[in-house]
């Protein structure tokens, strides 16, 4: 059996692409799946977890996703709705994004693995970049899949997120926290093979 893996430019042992944008990186992500599968035009379940969810809706809108499952996915900070239910200090980051995109960028990329891992663990989210995502495009089966005791990817569980898909279906598992895709991975898998 061959075993074919991908890391985000920048990350792992790839190559940073300092051009690379949301549409790059799905386009990577199409470009994968097709040479994995050898079939240009194969049309595949996404399974998103946490920051990976803006990837997930990128494969969904771009029409190659036959079945989109976002799994505790972190939440769009700029977003007003989200935005309203936000403590300042939650929303510094995205602030600063917006109005000083080089002075973000120089604070990220001083970080090593052990601040981002604190950055994440202390609920602060990365950057806050525009998603530019056309949601009404997705014509696909969408599942939203959350924790009720996931305190850290969206304030209201991805409610608003789930209104924003067409369609979609929003499942809150009372017994789970952020880590639902390892704890129910069985739900996770049912909901991409959409049954």
């Amino acid at each position: 059996m061959r075993l074919l893996t991908m890391d985000r430019p920048g990350m792992g042992a790839s190559d940073p692409d300092i051009g690379r944008t949301l549409a790059s990186t799905v386009d990577d992500y199409r470009e994968f799946v097709s040479v994995a599968l050898g079939d240009a035009d194969a049309r595949v379940p996404v399974v998103a977890n946490s920051q990976g969810g803006v990837f997930g809706l990128g494969a969904a809108a771009a029409g190659w996703a036959s079945n989109l499952v976002l799994v505790s996915p972190a939440d769009e900070v700029a977003h007003p709705a989200i935005r309203a239910m936000l403590q300042p200090e939650a929303t510094g980051l995205a602030d600063l994004a917006q109005q000083d995109p080089t002075a973000a960028a120089e604070m990220l990329s001083g970080f090593d693995a052990e601040a981002m891992e604190q950055m994440v663990l202390n609920s602060s989210g990365p950057e806050d970049r525009a998603w530019n995502l056309p949601f009404d495009r997705i014509r696909v089966p969408a599942s939203v899949l959350f924790g009720a005791k996931d305190l850290t990817h969206s304030p209201d569980h991805g409610e608003v997120l789930a209104s924003r898909i067409p369609g979609a279906r929003r499942t809150v598992f009372e017994d789970a926290g952020g880590a639902l895709l390892w704890t129910h991975a069985r739900s996770v898998l049912e909901a991409a093979l959409d049954r």
